[in-house]
């Protein structure tokens, strides 16, 4: 299956559902709202895909990420950020993404509730040292991660039994 995604967040020529706001940028993932529930985000390979699918849904499980809400899936992307952290998807042909629920991502967080979180996550096996303000949302009163990707993760032995 594949799906296009729009030039602007305001092109909603190529799909189905409007797009809420602009994407959000980090160094791995485009994270574009498509609704009050869920999300897509999107990254430039499907091995970076299916590392951070993996360990969001293990933390999922444990209710410190936003559920997993779809399998992988490939979409052309001609999406062109001039943004430093989108660099990477310049020229891109094809894309990889997943959807996932929507949080309310945090604008500040206490060193002790970001070093609770992370202690968390740490007994999973997810070994973060990546635990900030933009990595770190809100589900109700229940405080989740929401970065997965590789530059987040810490330990080799983690990213080799994702490859």
């Amino acid at each position: 299956m594949i799906y296009r995604i729009p030039h602007k967040p305001t092109d909603k020529t190529n799909l189905k559902r409007t797009v809420f706001e602009p994407p959000k940028f980090g160094i791995e993932c485009m994270f574009i709202k498509m609704s009050r529930t869920k999300g897509i985000k999107v990254y430039e390979t499907k091995k970076e895909a299916l590392f951070a699918r993996k360990l969001q849904m293990k933390a999922a499980r444990n209710k410190l990420a936003p559920q997993v809400l779809s399998t992988i899936y490939k979409c052309h992307f001609d999406f062109h950020c001039d943004d430093k952290w989108g660099a990477f998807y310049h020229n891109q042909k094809y894309a990889y993404f997943f959807v996932t629920e929507v949080v309310e991502i945090l604008k500040k967080i206490s060193y002790p509730v970001a070093e609770c979180l992370q202690k968390k996550l740490w007994n999973l096996g997810i070994h973060t040292y990546d635990v900030h303000p933009k990595n770190v949302g809100r589900i109700g009163e229940r405080l989740v991660m929401v970065d997965f990707g590789r530059e987040s993760i810490s330990d080799d032995k983690e990213i080799a039994d994702c490859n």
